[in-house]
């Protein structure tokens, strides 16, 4: 292979190369080698010098950018070949043309959501996403998911069960990203539940105490249903961008995605329990405000 490098180099004066290399510690790397050829005093090559650069993080970005293209090129191509076959077909059948309008509709606001999602996706990733944030009460906001919700949980056969804190807890908060949150949460939970399932829905509050001693308070949704579950092998996978557990639906694999995002851009944090086959449970805690119940519970006598 030297002799080969040598030729090349000699031939073009600059070579590149990719390989997998690895480190000292036994880790192999993407590597992109530059060889030149060293000229001597007397203007004849000397030798070669070879520069190592690590590109292992260029080529994950590489791969994530043509899976990302790939993705969306196959979501989308499904919704256009409907609408095209309900155009012919309205030619064809026009005594039809009341439901032929109708799958139209539906499959133009899937393609819509679609393109939603990848929008957002886009603005998480270059940093762009504004807040319009205000005081939010979390009973109200839960109840109103719940029931828009419902109807696709009774269409489905399943069991739709809440348990939300009487007290009243309040986070500082863009109202319309945490229905985001809260209605990918309970979509999810509905779309990988098998009829006859459950889903519970539970808003609750916990205090916790930091290293310095400082008291802060917070509030705790959690998503549980018994559907099928998450491998364990998937489950360090289940927030990235695109990934399904199966194809037991057809949603996109942007919903957890644009949720952890989210949720972290509120301070908070998501977290996922799961035995394959019996259900999974999203865990949600986000910092209460000042206006919370819980929050002035914690403030000073005179406050």
């Amino acid at each position: 292979m030297m002799v080969a490098t040598l030729e090349k180099v000699r031939r073009h004066g600059i070579w590149h190369d990719e390989t997998r290399l690895l480190r000292k510690n036994g880790e192999e790397f993407d590597a992109r080698l530059v060889t030149t050829n060293v000229i001597g005093p007397d203007g004849h090559p000397a030798g070669l010098v070879t520069v190592i650069r690590d590109i292992s993080a260029a080529k994950r970005l590489e791969a994530q950018k043509a899976r990302f293209i790939a993705t969306a090129s196959h979501e989308l191509r499904t919704p256009i070949a409907n609408v095209k076959t309900r155009l012919y077909l309205i030619e064809k059948q026009p005594e039809k043309l009341h439901d032929h309008l109708e799958v139209i509709a539906t499959v133009s606001d899937r393609m819509s959501k679609l393109v939603d999602d990848l929008l957002d996706v886009s603005r998480f990733e270059h940093g762009v996403i504004s807040l319009n944030r205000k005081d939010i009460n979390l009973q109200d906001l839960i109840t109103s998911v719940i029931r828009v919700q419902e109807p696709e949980a009774i269409h489905k056969h399943l069991t739709l069960r809440h348990e939300l804190s009487p007290d009243p807890l309040v986070i500082w908060a863009d109202q319309s990203r945490m229905n985001q949150v809260v209605t990918n949460l309970m979509t999810n939970a509905i779309n990988y539940t098998p009829e006859g399932g459950e889903i519970m829905v539970q808003l609750t509050s916990i205090i916790e105490e930091d290293r310095d001693g400082a008291v802060h308070s917070f509030a705790l949704l959690s998503v549980e249903d018994t559907g099928i579950g998450i491998p364990e092998k998937a489950m360090d996978d289940i927030f990235k961008p695109f990934f399904r557990v199966n194809d037991y639906n057809t949603g996109t694999g942007l919903g957890l995605s644009i949720t952890k995002e989210i949720i972290e851009l509120h301070g908070g944090e998501i977290n996922v329990t799961s035995i394959e086959g019996k259900g999974a449970c999203f865990s949600v805690r986000l910092p209460l405000a000042a206006g919370s119940s819980e929050m002035q519970s914690l403030s000073p006598v005179g406050e």
